[in-house]
């Protein structure tokens, strides 16, 4: 069962717990990652949360998704998830879900064993990772005994990918869930630059490393290293242990969920047993707190009894709902004072909770409630940033707003109507700022099909330029056709948060690249004001009497570059709400999507 939520989780009279997800925490948890590790490829472990509200935000903030079976293939393609961001990280797999994930579009396959590597062969695949097997110290969840290759091993399964015409595109690892050493990234980084290095000797090169997971969250008890600690052992590691340069990515999991949950539980029954107090509540190891049970980890999610004070604590036992004798957590401390009917919080609940629930004894799975916020864009003035789909209410206002723009600029001849700008129809979808309730600027993305791009059209690029532009995959470049700023606002920032707004949406939804023609002037103000690089794909030229630039802005490097303050301003402009969605029946085109308050908005 899913429930929209606006506000604190209210479990009195629920016979089931309630799992709350804060959205927004996934998100920030994604930024912090892509940041600190300035990753080329982030994905979530579908295993950690597979609630289709946290696999859309990771969807929206750019992200892949690492699936281990044919079920959670489906779960992704339910939701239009692109199979080309689905890595099958799984490295053993029967024949029939090679198949099955081929012929659905995947491309990215993990193998650890010669076996694999022929079955994937023989299938049609024609790439992998190959997973090494690395020390797990101080990790709560070992996973190098089940998972992974020697050094040894890693080096001949490389020559036989090659053999069978594989590209051996990553070399992959993962140090153990939640794990708590630092130590533990370079020792495995030591590993692949071993790997490598013998690698390079037989002319193979591996231009990708994946982290893994295992980025660890603070329970309570616990004091792991921050993620910015992980991050300069990891820079120092990746610059001295191996021989070449690569690019790296991660397939966190429980790093991006676990601080977005949290359990609302309650307290069905009490008991002294032992002299000691117990306390049974509604949930338990089998329906939402597995790793908090003895057979799953014991691990102490913080929790507080919501009724009470921190006064007088007293240690109980905390018991779940069913009738297994194991369906206990550890001794907590907690107010004297409880009893039968209070309600009991548990946070940092978010992994795992729903992927280990189990209907023993006829238990019901946590209630699931969403939240997040529509945020609104604050950067040198106070405004709101909208995405508008063709059909939905504000489409009409920003043609005419484009319409208005030009014909006071001389733009369009006398004869000029509002039904010139409606050419693209359903192939745009506009960014629009609005200013006290008043629209005052409008640009107009042109979706990737089957047309030429516009801006080879209106400004004849460069040879080299053209042959840029037709390199990068259309789906993966957002074009702009038109920028229209009310002149009474000129001055004030509203092109540059328009342009902002445009390359967080393209990153958002996986995009690489945006093509934009820019006024002169213009264009030399937000190289000063963002420190970016554009690539200038022909001269400036003469356009309706203004000097105009074609240019392409690479979003990877963007990101790489952009300073703090912009860097907070992207975040907030990734959550832009997008009003509409990519139609299932065509990837290239927008279909109208409504609304709901509470909700992911895709």
């Amino acid at each position: 069962m899913d429930a929209s939520h606006g506000g604190d989780a209210e479990c009195k009279g629920h016979d089931s717990p309630i799992l709350e997800l804060d959205l927004d925490k996934v998100r920030t948890a994604i930024l912090d990652l892509q940041r600190t590790f300035r990753l080329r490829r982030l994905s979530y472990a579908v295993k950690a949360n597979p609630h289709p509200g946290v696999l859309l935000t990771v969807r929206d903030c750019g992200g892949w998704f690492d699936i281990a079976s044919v079920g959670e293939l489906r779960q992704m393609l339910s939701l239009n998830i692109p199979a080309e961001r689905l890595v099958v990280g799984m490295p053993v797999q029967s024949m029939a879900d090679i198949t099955t994930a081929l012929s659905a579009g995947v491309k990215s396959f993990v193998a650890d064993s010669a076996e694999q590597l022929e079955r994937l062969a023989t299938a049609g695949a024609s790439k992998v990772a190959l997973r090494l097997s690395v020390p797990s110290q101080g990790s709560r969840w070992p996973l190098s005994e089940k998972f992974g290759a020697t050094p040894e091993v890693i080096s001949e399964l490389a020559r036989q990918a090659r053999d069978l015409n594989l590209t051996v595109e990553a070399i992959t690892f993962h140090v153990g869930s939640q794990a708590e050493s630092i130590q533990v990234w370079r020792s495995a980084l030591r590993s692949v630059g071993h790997v490598l290095q013998e690698l390079d000797q037989d002319g193979i090169r591996v231009p990708l490393i994946n982290l893994g997971g295992g980025f660890p969250v603070p329970y309570e008890g616990s004091s792991p290293p921050t993620i910015e600690e992980i991050g300069a052992e990891v820079d120092a590691a990746v610059a001295e242990e191996l021989p070449y340069p690569v690019a790296l990515a991660a397939e966190p999991g429980r790093f991006i969920v676990a601080a977005a949950g949290t359990i609302h539980a309650r307290i069905i029954g009490t008991a002294v047993r032992s002299d000691r107090r117990w306390l049974y509540l509604n949930v338990g190891c089998y329906n939402g707190l597995f790793e908090a049970g003895r057979t799953g980890g014991a691990v102490k999610l913080p929790v507080r009894a919501v009724d009470h004070g921190t006064d007088s604590c007293e240690s109980m036992v905390l018991a779940g709902p069913s009738c297994d004798g194991d369906d206990v957590m550890e001794e907590r401390m907690l107010p004297a004072a409880v009893t039968t009917g209070d309600r009991i919080r548990f946070e940092y609940a978010g992994a795992y909770s729903l992927s280990y629930a189990t209907p023993l004894c006829g238990l019901s799975s946590p209630i699931v409630q969403t939240r997040t916020t529509r945020h609104r864009a604050s950067w040198r003035q106070q405004v709101s940033v909208v995405r508008l789909a063709y059909g939905q209410t504000g489409y009409e206002a920003a043609c005419e707003l484009e319409f208005s723009v030009f014909r006071q600029a001389g733009f369009l001849d006398d004869d000029g109507t509002l039904d010139d700008f409606r050419d693209y129809g359903h192939q745009s979808v506009f960014t629009v700022v609005e200013e006290n309730g008043e629209l005052v600027g409008a640009l107009r993305e042109i979706l990737s099909g089957s047309r030429p791009f516009k801006t080879l059209i209106d400004l004849p690029l460069a040879p080299a330029g053209a042959a840029l532009v037709g390199s990068i995959t259309p789906i993966h470049l957002s074009e702009i056709g038109t920028l229209a700023v009310r002149r009474d606002v000129r001055g004030r920032s509203v092109a540059e948060i328009l342009y902002a707004a445009s390359w967080a949406a393209t990153i958002a939804r996986g995009g690489t690249h945006w093509l934009a023609s820019i006024d002169a002037g213009l264009l030399e103000a937000i190289r000063t004001a963002y420190g970016v690089s554009f690539v200038e794909l022909g001269s400036a030229q003469d356009y309706y009497g203004s000097p105009t630039v074609p240019v392409l802005l690479d979003l990877r490097e963007l990101v790489m570059r952009l300073s703090p303050m912009h860097q907070t301003m992207l975040e907030a402009f990734a959550t832009t709400p997008v009003l509409g969605t990519p139609s299932p029946d065509d990837s290239h085109g927008w279909v109208a999507s409504p609304s709901r308050d509470g909700c992911v908005i895709c």
